[in-house]
């Protein structure tokens, strides 16, 4: 980090002229977390600077600022393509029509309701 930018853990701030812009990063049980629900008054600060807090799960100790941020996406490998419930690969003919002529690379969108 530089003279305009500090980081504090998960979170940091950055001072752009005048400005400056605070951002925070979230967690759940993919990064480890007992659960997304907290206990009211479950908090504790270690003398060594680390945090506990329970939940209906369990409880989490972390250091905040041991926090590491990976910006890097995993590559993704599908195992499987289906069709209506039903495995296809490539040359496979539906209606009459092949699905998938050659290995080719997929682009997907996802919309979430």
């Amino acid at each position: 980090m530089d003279k305009y930018c500090q980081r504090y853990g998960s979170h940091y701030v950055v001072k752009a002229g005048a400005a400056y812009r605070f951002g925070i990063n979230k967690f759940d049980e993919s990064d480890g977390l007992q659960g997304r629900e907290f206990n009211a008054y479950s908090a504790f600060k270690k003398r060594n600077g680390d945090l506990m807090f329970g939940g209906a799960h369990g409880f989490n100790i972390f250091n905040p600022t041991a926090i590491s941020i990976t910006k890097s996406k995993p590559r993704l490998l599908f195992t499987d393509f289906q069709l209506f419930n039903k495995s296809v690969t490539v040359g496979d003919t539906i209606s009459g029509n092949v699905v998938l002529k050659t290995h080719a690379k997929i682009v997907f969108v996802v919309v979430q309701h």
